[in-house]
């Protein structure tokens, strides 16, 4: 539930589609031959804070996304779940 955190670790393989279910909408990034744990997470938090309640941050330090409501005071129950295809080495909750 929103506000919450998104633990990432392992290694992005290129073409894996990783999504964030949030409150009814799915945001999706492709990894990319380039990328790294750390452009993982930046990236992917850049598609998540499309959306248009909840802001996403990269905390490169701890390899994560933190998700808080855009209005602070709004009591919108938010809840969101991750999706990583199996057989990944990018692991994430």
């Amino acid at each position: 539930m929103v506000p919450g955190k998104v633990n990432f670790s392992g290694t992005p393989k290129s073409g894996e589609v990783v999504t964030l279910q949030l409150g009814g909408t799915d945001y999706s990034y492709t990894t990319k031959s380039t990328d790294t744990l750390r452009t993982f997470v930046t990236s992917f938090a850049q598609v998540i804070n499309a959306d248009a309640r909840v802001s996403a941050t990269a905390d490169l330090t701890n390899n994560r996304i933190t998700l808080a409501r855009k209005v602070a005071t709004s009591t919108e129950v938010i809840e969101f779940k991750l999706v990583i295809p199996s057989g990944s080495t990018l692991t994430g909750e």
